[in-house]
């Protein structure tokens, strides 16, 4: 038995993984395999798993995997700052995040409310319907390379809860499925504090069962200089996601995972400790 327990560790070790695991996964499912030659191939692909995301983190190259949603870029030219209408932008102090609505010249009123919270003077320029929100594209009148582009959900797609509430908020577009908590969990990446230089996300993959649908991001963070003799350290988390199916109820949640340190000198990186 094993030599299956062994290939299940490579398995569940995949996500870490960034060179080809066909050879290893044959080592560790073969019968009669060596038990410390495939532990030392487990340590290898760790190794050098671990050793290229450190690599990513400090050339801050690539924050998303393949396939991970990607903002388009409608205005390449031009500075633009985008953001969610908050609750504060409009007066609403009992409550904190998001706001929704499903009449369009309510968000209108609160699209421009928002810019002028944040102290800018703007123009309408344009507006656009999605299945999950209002946008809209305003200019600011003293300053014509910067764009204010915010956002309103819409209630029917997406009502966003309190942001000191247990949950997220509620999916309210039917039916319930994988792909729309998949699109939250990498949207709402992008809004959070861990779209910055020294995180990345390294995997975004989803499962369901018959009570929920479930999506995890792994992430990873570098601090500098928080290691073991002076070293950074790269702590990897769990960010998972979960939607039940009868109510729609998002919740987050992060969980720990591991840790490993590394260095980055004149440009070499390599991984500290044994």
């Amino acid at each position: 038995m094993r030599p299956i327990r062994l290939c299940l560790q490579i398995v569940n070790r995949r996500w870490r993984a960034s060179v080809p695991l066909a050879g290893l996964l044959l080592l560790g499912c073969g019968g009669g395999g060596n038990d410390n030659a495939v532990d030392s191939a487990i340590a290898t692909v760790d190794t050098q798993a671990d050793l290229a995301l450190a690599a990513s983190l400090y050339r801050d190259s690539a924050r998303t995997p393949a396939g991970f949603y990607v903002e388009p870029q409608a205005y390449p030219d031009r500075l633009s700052i985008l953001f969610h209408v908050q609750q504060q932008d409009i007066g609403i102090t009992a409550l904190q995040g998001a706001v929704c609505s499903d009449d369009f010249a309510q968000a209108l009123s609160w699209s421009s409310a928002a810019a002028t919270a944040r102290g800018y003077t703007t123009q309408l320029a344009s507006t656009t319907t999605s299945d999950w929100f209002y946008q809209f594209d305003r200019s600011v009148n003293d300053n014509a390379d910067l764009l204010i582009i915010n956002r309103v959900y819409r209630c029917s797609a997406f009502a966003p809860a309190d942001s000191r509430s247990a949950e997220f908020g509620v999916i309210n577009r039917s039916p319930m499925s994988a792909d729309a908590l998949r699109f939250l969990a990498e949207y709402h990446w992008q809004f959070s504090q861990f779209n910055n230089s020294l995180h990345a996300v390294v995997s975004s993959s989803g499962r369901a069962d018959q009570g929920a649908f479930e999506h995890e991001l792994m992430r990873a963070h570098l601090v500098r200089g928080a290691g073991a003799g002076g070293c950074d350290r790269v702590s990897l988390w769990r960010w998972g996601w979960a939607l039940a199916r009868d109510t729609g109820v998002v919740r987050e949640s992060q969980t720990f995972e591991r840790s490993f340190d590394a260095r980055n000198e004149a440009g070499s990186v390599s991984l500290c400790g044994g």
